[in-house]
This record gives C-alpha cells, structure tokens and sequence, in this order.
C-alpha cells in the first residue's frame, strides 16, 4: 500500500516539478505553513483567504509551495484552488475602483485647472484682439499720414523746384533790368553831355559873333 501511495506521489510530483504554477488559499479561514509535509511540522505563517502562492511538489495531502517574499513552506493540498477567489476580487475590484476614483478626482481637478485655464485664455485672446485692432488703426492712421506726408512732400518739391524757377526768372530780370538801367543812365550821361557841348559850342558861337560886331 505504501508503495502504490510513494508512485502516486511521485506521479503526482512529476508534472508539478516541470511547471511554477500560481494557485490561492481558498475559504474564509487561514491556515497554517509549515516546515514539512504534516501537522507535527513547525508553524512558519499564518495564510490568510486570497494569498498567493506557487506551487512547488505535491505530496499525498500536502503541497510544497513558495511565498511572493521567497519563503517555502507546506499547506494542505485541500485549501488550494487554482481559481482566484471572490474576495480576492472583490478586493482587486475594491482597489481599482479607489485607483479610478482618485484618476476621477484628478481628471476632474484637471478639467477645473483646464476650465480656468481656458477663460484666462479667453481673456487674454480677447486684449490681445482688442490690442491687434489697435495695432490695425494705428498702422491705417499712419498709412494715410504717411500718404498724406508724400503728397505734402511732392507739392513741397514742386513748390521748391517752381520757386527756384521763379527766383531764377528774377534774377535774370534783375540782371535785365540792371543792364536796362545803366544804358539808361549812360543815355541821360550821353544827352546831359550832349548839352553841355551843344551849349558850349553856342556860347562860343555867340561870342564869336560879339566879337565881330564890335570890330565892325
């Protein structure tokens, strides 16, 4: 009998040696770790519901398996299930649902950050607009000054250039005019010398004629 139970186990041991499977401590109790196959073993753990574990061999009605911290220890084979219990999922489910309740809270503490964010946004598109048309008013104003400036500094250039014309022209009729005057006064020099002459040749012509009268 001993030896059908020895190849059973050893059967048994065989596949349990070729794979590291992952099995969970079943029922709402805890039991016992111990340091061999069998209650006169020393206790090293206490396994709650859920814990997980890693099957190592399996011997009649005991199972080798090793902790998640890397401590080994043996557990009735009974309190092994391979299907993950519903407390461990409800807990897991508990958890996620805390971790999407926090991404919640922080999506929505961003979506209030993004909301302020937006109107500050707004708000400064809005002076910058109000600025821009600003910016568009100035620079049309400018445009029409500067407009206004070329079309002032074109008749100014005009002007300049008749004016320039113009002093020009007085100057060559001043020049005339200057030439006109001094034949002018050489024609009142040349008749005031004219005179002169055709006085002194009649004083001297009646002299003559005085003295002939008297010798006669």
């Amino acid at each position: 009998m001993k030896k059908v139970m020895l190849i059973w186990a050893l059967i048994l041991l065989i596949p349990a040696i070729g794979r590291a499977e992952t099995q969970y401590i079943s029922g709402v109790m805890q039991i016992t770790l111990r340091t061999g196959p069998g209650t006169d073993h020393r206790v090293l753990a206490m396994l709650k519901t859920g814990h997980r574990v890693e099957i190592l061999t399996t011997q009649e009605d005991w199972t080798q398996v090793r902790l998640e911290n890397g401590k080994e220890g043996w557990v009735l084979s009974r309190f092994l299930t391979d299907k993950e219990p519903h407390s461990v999922i409800l807990e897991q489910i508990k958890q996620e649902n805390e971790e999407l309740s926090s991404q919640l809270k922080t999506l929505q503490e961003i979506n209030e950050k993004q909301k302020d964010d937006n109107k500050r946004l707004e708000s400064e598109l809005a002076g910058t607009q109000k600025k821009l048309n600003q910016v568009v008013a100035e620079y049309g104003a400018l445009k029409k000054d500067s407009s206004e400036f070329l079309r002032l500094k074109t008749e100014h250039k005009k002007s300049s250039s008749e004016l320039a014309q113009q002093i020009e022209k007085a100057q060559a009729m001043e020049a005339e005019l200057g030439q006109l005057r001094l034949q002018k006064n050489i024609k009142w020099f040349l008749s005031g010398a004219g005179v002169l002459v055709v006085g002194f040749l009649l004083g001297l012509s009646a002299k003559r004629q005085r003295r002939r009268s008297s010798l006669l």
